[in-house]
C-alpha cells in the first residue's frame, strides 16, 4: 500500500467497521462474537476502499507514491 491509501485507511477503517457495528447493533445482536466480526469485517472492507479511492485521487491529481 502507499502512503496515500494508508492514510485513507486510517480513516476509512474505523468509519466502515462503526458503520458495520450499528448495523449489528440495530439487528439486535448484542453479543460479542456479531460486534467483534462486524468491526473486523469493517477494517477488511476498508482496505479494497482506501486503495480504489488512493488510486481515483492518484489519477485526479497526478500524484506519485
Amino acid at each position: 500500500m502507499n502512503k496515500i491509501a494508508i492514510m485513507i485507511y486510517i480513516i476509512a477503517a474505523p468509519t466502515i467497521a462503526g458503520i458495520a457495528l450499528v448495523v449489528v447493533l440495530t439487528v439486535g445482536a448484542d453479543t460479542g462474537n456479531p460486534i467483534m466480526g462486524s468491526v473486523a469485517v469493517g477494517a477488511l472492507i476498508a482496505i479494497p476502499v482506501a486503495w480504489y479511492v488512493a488510486k481515483k485521487l492518484k489519477a485526479i491529481d497526478g500524484l506519485t507514491g
